[in-house]
């Protein structure tokens, strides 16, 4: 189960996603498919446990999914699957509930849970899976194609690694700031309530260091499938 954070249906294609496609058109897919809410934390919860947000009960810092409520890695193990996970946001950490019924959970720092460092623990923790002679489940998050933190100073809107970056102009890579001095996540936050005051140039910006986002996420899940 691969999950793809923050990734906008209308940002897939041939050009930019090539490896998303070719796995899509080899696969069932479902064009009108519904998020419960357009946030990690809860909409998370309700892939893994089925239920929708006012029955898990999981939307802020403060909830714990409760013991009465079944999760898909412990029905799994269970049924005699060996359970992993490889997660790339605190909104996944085990302590809201969702490392129950996992033999393992890991939680790679958001520093550096870039897509191709996830793949690489991705792969090396199927591979102990697969040893284990039980079928496997395996549950991988991505979070490269969302916004950049503010921490350390950072100014940029979307990170990329060089070589997707490569092309953008150095007015994207400088970042962008509110007017208030917000910058990265902060400065999405508020030109989404203020959209007029947003340039043709920061809004072309934008685009082209998500995009890059999205091709970076894209190549490592195409190394993780070829894998």
């Amino acid at each position: 189960m691969i999950s793809l954070d923050t990734l906008r249906a209308d940002a897939l294609s041939a050009q930019t996603t090539p490896h998303l496609a070719r796995l899509a058109a080899a696969s069932v897919r479902f064009s009108s498919a519904l998020t419960e809410v357009a946030f990690t934390l809860p909409a998370h919860m309700t892939m893994l446990t089925g239920s929708a947000p006012d029955v898990h009960g999981v939307s802020s810092r403060e909830d714990r999914l409760g013991l009465g409520q079944p999760t898909l890695a412990e029905m799994l193990g269970r049924a005699g699957y060996a359970t992993a996970a490889v997660v790339s946001s605190d909104w996944l950490s085990k302590g809201f509930g969702f490392g129950r019924g996992f033999d393992s959970y890991q939680e790679i720092d958001l520093g550096s849970s870039f897509a191709l460092r996830v793949r690489r623990r991705a792969l090396a923790t199927l591979d102990r899976l697969t040893a284990t002679g039980q079928p496997p489940f395996l549950f991988v998050h991505f979070y490269d194609a969302h916004s950049d933190t503010e921490q350390g100073g950072n100014r940029r809107p979307y990170w990329a690694p060089p070589e997707e970056s490569a092309e953008l102009p150095a007015t994207c890579l400088k970042g962008a700031c509110a007017p208030e001095g917000r910058c990265a996540t902060g400065y999405l936050l508020w030109a989404n309530h203020h959209p007029d005051e947003v340039s043709t140039r920061d809004r072309e910006c934008l685009l082209s260091s998500y995009l890059a986002g999205v091709r970076a996420l894209d190549s490592g899940v195409g190394e993780l499938l070829a894998g």
